[in-house]
């Protein structure tokens, strides 16, 4: 139970195996433990891959690791004997699992044994050496004399089962053990290199990582430069690699093969040190920035720019510098004339030309530190108040110039901010009146709209049955508000009553009717019918009635228009501020525009504009909201119905290519448009400068202000008496 706490209590606290200390203690063990299994295993495999251990059977590969030994004891024995020594040459194999036969050339060149120790045993470990005797002493072997340089053949015969305790015996037994376990020293090499490499990667994942601080810690060498500590470690590392090759070509005993060992183990610990550090800089991002290369080439590079700079401000300012120069080496010229011609001592010609040398620097100064505020100033005079002047290299009044220059555009970007500042304080102001002023109008509106009902109700009660039943029923609620008001019988509730009522009717109106209005017709009723409004007029009864009814008409009309003229305000100072909401989504754009199109198709009968339609085969779609979009070609076809020539053409197009679509409207203007394109698209400018239309326009900004907003882009062209929109969406 405590166990898993301090587990969980580990977990909590961002224990990480990777950045703790023991674990890469014991990690690096492991690896040096690894090197060592991986290093001799394969050493091993190799040295008896070479004697035959993985093809030959046990008693060749015994045979053959034998063959060294005996034939050393063969030729320790013909030393004996070519000295005379026979017994020396006898003890020599007594006590050891190894018996000599000498044997030389007889008839018809067989070999015939003329000294042996040899008792007849069979054997299969049978080693023949052929030595030649040099200073034999004459030494008489079973009647035969032993002869200079003649070869005899000394034949091993190794006793069967090693019985004797010497070495024959324990090299016979660690051949018999190796060879058994032969195979196993191959999985002791893979596991040691397999080993080996899992330690090594946890370790250079583990580097730069401690447990109880976030991020890649520095190392200790990591503040050294990384090529620096590559020499350092590159150094001892190429030191042991040349020990080691002079060790290895010698490689004799087993002391020689422990001291390689530890060298190498020693070599793969210090390259790990290195690769660890090396890890360590790239997880931190400084292994090339943190070296003398990078920062000679920096340095390099920063003098090189600084070089460049100061070439480039030569020659920007190579006008003012050349006539600076021009200037100072014609009064140098005209100097010189004097000096040489008055001036004859040869220390005043030098201290002369000393001064000049002295003064040149001087005069560049001055010339590059008023280019610069030259520069400055024609920035400022061009609008750009955000230009600094770089005072850091100027001294005295220049210095103080140059700062002037800087609070002066300082003072310029304020009071574009304060300009700024105010657009939009004057568009919220527009805003927030217009929708003020939009409850009382409507009250206007529904309180003349009663006047016209309740002269027309009390005139004639049979003309009210000609309106809708919706109609008769808004007027009926507001006249009995109003008699009741007037009575006194319902107080001012009842008056509420009927405003109330009148309101919500008013609001609920479609557009035909006001459409109509606007277009400065005669008085109409609310339905739009002309035939309805003759027979209220003449259904009035007295002439004072008539009358009240036709400025109630007036009234009414001019009210709607002036709605009308605040809704359009305030939907244009809600696009310019983006107040409004957009929602984009893909819109078929042929389908709306031929909605559009029908919309308007009557209007365009009446006006004799004949509406031609070209739109791409198949369908075009783009990211826009439906809503504003839709609201977008109401205007503009609102506007060619208004201001287009009649018995003309309106061309409307859809153009799809390279990516965009363009929507295109085209008609020819009535008025002569002697305006240009930019002031078309400002509030309350229309292209015939007059106030005899029933316009306010705001039409083609509320449309510009809706594309913009909806991510499209619109361009207004103004040829002659032709009047071009193009809408530009990017295709989906």
């Amino acid at each position: 139970m405590g166990k898993e706490m301090k587990r969980e209590k580990r977990r909590g606290d961002g224990y990480r195996l990777t950045g703790s200390v023991l674990a890469k203690i014991v990690v690096f063990f492991l690896l040096g433990l690894s090197f060592l299994a991986g290093f001799l295993g394969t050493m091993v495999c190799v040295c008896i891959g070479k004697e035959g251990f993985y093809v030959n059977s046990l008693n060749e590969v015994t045979l053959e690791m034998l063959s060294g030994p005996s034939r050393s004891v063969a030729y320790l024995v013909a030393n004996y004997l070519e000295m005379g020594d026979v017994e020396a040459a006898r003890e020599v194999c007594q006590g050891k699992n190894i018996d000599i036969e000498v044997s030389c050339k007889g008839e018809a060149d067989h070999m015939v044994s003329i000294w042996s120790t040899w008792s007849g045993y069979d054997t299969e470990f049978i080693v023949d050496t052929s030595i030649v005797l040099h200073q034999p002493t004459g030494l008489e072997l079973s009647g035969h004399v032993l002869q200079e340089d003649e070869p005899y053949l000394f034949r091993a015969y190794l006793r069967p089962g090693f019985p004797e305790a010497d070495e024959f015996q324990r090299l016979e037994k660690l051949v018999r053990y190796v060879y058994e376990f032969r195979y196993a020293l191959i999985g002791v090499a893979a596991g040691g290199i397999f080993l080996f490499l899992v330690c090594f990667l946890f370790l250079m994942c583990s580097a730069g990582h401690r447990n109880g601080q976030e991020g890649v810690v520095p190392g200790v060498l990591t503040g050294i430069p990384v090529d620096v500590v590559t020499v350092l470690f590159g150094m001892v590392l190429a030191f042991v690699a040349y020990f080691c090759m002079g060790i290895g070509w010698n490689l004799n005993d087993v002391e020689e093969v422990v001291l390689l060992t530890f060298l190498g183990l020693f070599a793969v610990v210090w390259g790990t040190i290195y690769c660890m550090d090396l890890a360590a800089r790239l997880k931190l991002g400084k292994c090339f920035r943190n070296s003398l290369v990078f920062l000679v080439l920096r340095g390099g590079w920063r003098f090189l720019r600084l070089i460049c700079r100061g070439a480039a401000g030569l020659l920007r300012g190579a006008p003012l510098i050349l006539t600076t120069l021009i200037a100072y080496f014609g009064l140098f010229i005209l100097e010189l004339i004097g000096v040489s011609r008055f001036v004859w001592e040869q220390e005043g010609v030098m201290l002369w030309l000393l001064e000049k040398l002295l003064l040149l620097p001087v005069v560049m100064y001055v010339a590059l530190t008023c280019k610069r505020l030259l520069k400055a100033g024609e920035a400022l005079a061009e609008g750009h108040g955000d230009y600094k002047v770089d005072t850091a290299r100027m001294f005295g009044d220049f210095r103080e110039h140059g700062e002037n220059l800087n609070s002066l555009g300082e003072g310029i970007s304020r009071a574009v901010a304060e300009r700024m500042r105010s657009e939009r304080l004057k568009t919220e102001l527009i805003t927030n009146v217009s929708h003020d002023l939009k409850t009382p109008l409507t009250s206007i509106i529904n309180y003349a709209d009663l006047i016209y009902e309740e002269i027309s109700g009390g005139g004639a009660g049979a003309a009210g049955n000609q309106r809708n039943d919706g109609v008769v029923g808004r007027a009926d609620s507001c006249a009995a508000g109003l008699r009741a008001a007037r009575t006194g019988t319902a107080g001012a509730s009842a008056l509420e009553a009927g405003e109330a009522v009148g309101v919500g009717a008013v609001e609920a109106e479609g557009g035909a009717g006001m459409s109509a209005e606007e277009e400065g017709g005669a008085p109409v009723g609310r339905d739009g019918d002309a035939s309805t409004a003759e027979g209220d007029m003449a259904g009035f009864g007295s002439p004072a009635n008539a009358r009240i009814a036709e400025y109630s008409q007036v009234l009414l009309r001019q009210s709607r228009r002036l709605k009308k003229l605040l809704e359009d305000l305030l939907e244009a100072s809600k696009a310019t501020t983006g107040n409004l909401e957009v929602n984009l989504e893909p819109c078929e754009v042929g389908v709306l525009l031929s909605q559009a199109v029908g919309e308007y198709q009557q209007r365009m009968d009446e006006k004799r504009l004949e509406l031609i339609v070209r739109q791409p085969e198949g369908s075009v779609h783009i990211m826009a909201d439906g809503r504003h979009l839709w609201r977008i070609f109401d205007n503009l076809l609102n506007n060619i119905c208004k201001y287009a020539q009649e018995d003309t053409r309106v061309y409307l197009s859809v153009e799809a290519s390279e990516g965009y679509v363009q929507i295109i409207f085209r008609n020819m203007s009535k008025y002569a448009l002697d305006i240009s394109a930019e002031e078309l698209e400002e509030r309350f400018v229309r292209g015939d400068r007059s106030r005899h239309m029933e316009g306010n326009g705001l039409g083609l900004s509320i449309a510009r202000s809706l594309v913009d907003i909806q991510g499209g882009r619109m361009e207004i062209t103004i040829d002659g008496d032709l009047f071009k929109v193009q809408l530009i969406f990017a295709e989906i």
